[in-house]
Order: C-alpha cells, then sequence, then structure tokens
C-alpha cells in the first residue's frame, strides 16, 4: 500500500534548550501534527524557563546558504504565523513557513477546503501592490513606515546593484530593532506567557508535594498513648 508524503514545513527560529519554544518546540510541534520539519537555525541561546542570558546569532550568510539549500530542493506548504488569510496574500513561488505557534499551519490548510476557496487567486500574490489609497493612508502610521520602508543605508546598498525603485528610507537600522514598539510588545508578551507557564508549573508541583492532612481515627487512641490507660 502506497503511503501519502507528509506536509514538509520549514521552521526559522533560534535553539530553546529547554524545548519550551524554538527548533525544539517547532520540531515537537511539527512532529504531532503528522508533518516532516527542515529547520534553519537562526541563533543559539543560552536560557532556561526564567529567561534568556545570551545569544550567540548566526552568520547571515550561514542561514541564507541553508535556506536557499533546502528552497531549491523541497516543495513544502506555505504557512505564516499571522492569519491565514494574511499567509495567503504572502504566496511566491517559494514561499518559507514560521512555525511558532502550532495552530497556524492547521489554519492554513482549513481555510484551503473551505467551499468557494480558490488558490488561484492567490497564485503570487506577493508581487500585488496596495491601491494608492490604501499605501498614502499607512505612509501616515509612523510605525508602518519604520517597519516597512528600507533605511538609506539598505536602500544605497540596492541601488548600487542595479536594483530601481523607491523603498524609502525611514526604516530602523539594525540597532534600532530592539526597540521598535512590536518588537517590546512580542517580547513582553512572550515574557508574561513563560511567567504564566512557570508560575502555573510552581503551583502544580507545590500541589503534588504538599503534605497530606492527617485525621484521627473517631473513638482510637494512638497506640503511643495506649500504656497510660488503665
Amino acid at each position: 500500500m502506497p503511503t501519502s508524503v507528509p506536509p514538509i514545513v520549514l521552521s526559522f527560529a533560534a535553539t530553546d534548550p529547554t524545548g519550551g519554544a524554538g527548533i525544539q518546540a517547532d520540531l515537537l510541534t511539527l512532529s504531532s501534527m503528522g508533518c516532516h520539519a527542515l529547520t534553519v537555525v537562526t541563533a543559539i541561546t543560552v536560557q532556561d524557563t526564567a529567561g534568556v542570558e545570551d545569544v550567540l546569532p548566526i552568520d547571515a550568510d550561514w542561514v541564507s546558504d541553508q535556506a536557499r539549500v533546502i528552497l531549491e530542493r523541497v516543495c513544502y506548504l506555505p504557512a505564516s504565523k499571522r492569519k491565514p488569510l494574511d499567509t495567503y496574500w504572502t504566496l511566491t513561488g517559494t514561499n518559507m513557513v514560521h512555525t511558532e505557534f502550532p495552530n497556524h499551519q492547521e489554519n492554513v490548510r482549513k481555510m484551503a477546503e473551505a467551499e468557494g476557496f480558490q488558490l488561484a487567486d492567490y497564485v503570487e500574490s506577493i508581487q500585488g501592490e496596495f491601491a494608492p489609497e490604501v499605501l498614502k493612508k499607512l505612509n501616515t502610521i509612523p510605525d508602518f513606515r519604520k517597519g516597512y520602508e528600507l533605511n538609506r543605508e539598505l536602500a544605497g546598498v540596492l541601488r548600487e546593484v542595479g536594483i530601481a525603485g523607491d523603498f524609502g528610507k525611514s526604516g530602523h537600522t539594525p540597532e534600532q530593532w530592539p526597540e521598535f514598539g512590536p518588537v517590546q510588545k512580542t517580547s513582553a508578551e512572550f515574557k508574561a506567557a513563560y511567567d504564566k507557564f512557570r508560575d502555573d508549573m510552581l503551583a502544580l508541583f507545590q500541589a503534588v508535594t504538599k503534605p497530606a492532612r492527617t485525621s484521627k481515627a473517631r473513638g482510637r487512641t494512638p497506640s503511643r498513648n495506649r500504656r497510660f490507660r488503665r
């Protein structure tokens, strides 16, 4: 009997020695969903459930080369960490997969099975352009411009290699990204999730290890006192 090929999912992530996130968690999640995981490690961390002590980023060229090799040789289901519709609006011939949260790939698959869904409507949709009025509105939002546009240095690099286009100049530099509002928000949410998990686990352990309350049998005297009875 022929067997079906499991969905192949590519994950870009740092390591997490605790297995609570990162590549390790992606492997567990994808395996539980019947998927075959492909991985590109972006950083190695020193951490526990209380927080991250140190990070060793993997050289960008190494990350790029590993991703390129996989992208050129493996076909896989595209998925994203946003809403399923957002995923389909970013489709291209070679897409990548975010597996940070376990339910997103499943939501993408379910949307594809919905009545009236036509994948052809989204083919190469990443190449689509915003309507002028939409882009004009978005450009009035400072955080959008900082996250969407390139910085002056990167825009200059594109011009030097002959890539024409208006990519903006208001984007963050690498040094500015850690202080970017959405980045801070994500970090705070992850910390809150870890803290809640830690507190829940401590409460569970305390409940399990709490000494059982003893009760005296009604009408009986402890044996050590029986010698005083007449």
